[in-house]
């Protein structure tokens, strides 16, 4: 017993020892300001803005509704809400084209705000020439391409009606997960 307590004492002998002799460094004071550049450096600054302005617009199956983009491939048609397909802002607001139909695009310099009504979200507006355009969302698994997102569209330009899918532009040439 009286062996088992010298060796305990011993250890903690040779702890102190090997305990460093400087004293634990103090903390630095925080540089907001160097914390706010490396933020913006890596994108996450303009990624937690854009989500806290998401969070505040309608949404449809977890999609902010004026930051979207739908599209149908045959034939060729696009509409886009809020930001372009690569996340930066769109200067004109909302726009569309479709390259059967259409001479030139629709470009209106405001968002389009959707009427949202249990599972389907409906944005209708006029072009500059007094054409009445509607594009209309509901929840749903959609394929189009190689693209895979999570609402199907359906663009109504007078009589004609064109199909496809929509999603968040940020996702929209990755799949979606």
């Amino acid at each position: 017993m009286r062996i088992a307590a010298l060796m305990a004492i011993a250890l903690l002998g040779a702890c102190r020892a090997a305990a460093p002799s400087d004293p634990v460094p103090k903390t630095q004071p925080v540089n907001h300001a160097e914390i706010d550049a490396m933020l913006a450096k890596s994108g996450a600054k303009e990624e937690a803005e854009r989500a806290a302005r998401s969070a505040r617009n309608p949404h449809l199956a977890g999609i902010d509704l004026l930051n979207i983009q739908a599209f149908g491939i045959d034939p060729t048609w696009e509409f886009h809400v809020g930001n372009d397909n690569d996340g930066t802002p769109n200067s004109n607001g909302t726009w569309l084209s479709d390259d059967a139909l259409m001479a030139e695009d629709v470009y209106l310099k405001m968002v389009v705000e959707p009427v949202v009504r249990g599972d389907r979200a409906i944005y209708r507006f006029k072009g500059p020439k007094g054409a009445v355009f509607q594009v209309t969302l509901t929840p749903g698994d959609c394929r189009e391409g190689s693209d895979r997102t999570p609402l199907i569209a359906e663009l109504k330009i007078g009589s004609t009606i064109r199909r496809g899918c929509a999603g968040d532009p940020m996702k929209m040439n990755y799949g979606w997960d």
